[in-house]
């Protein structure tokens, strides 16, 4: 799996979830992905779990890049239980 990081998509992401923690989850094939109903491009949510069992969320674009398609995080966080 290839991914398509720069300074901006890197330094937001990464305020909540490791970059490795991101690129793991895209590349697990258990991780859930859904359409994300962004107007302005092709957008999914992917829901998955780091190595310790933790939930993360990531929102990401495809990019087509020399022909491959990479994978363009755009936020990511940690999912958190709702307390009731």
């Amino acid at each position: 799996m290839k991914f398509d990081w720069d300074d901006g998509n890197r330094a937001k992401c990464s305020e909540r979830v490791s970059i490795v923690e991101i690129e793991a989850v895209l590349s697990d094939n258990r991780t859930r992905v859904i359409g994300d109903p962004y107007e302005g491009e092709t957008r999914f949510r992917a829901t998955g779990r780091n190595g310790e069992g933790r939930g993360v969320f990531v929102v990401f674009t495809p990019r087509y890049i020399d022909g491959e398609t990479h994978l363009r995080p755009i936020s990511a966080h940690y999912i958190h239980r709702e307390k009731s």
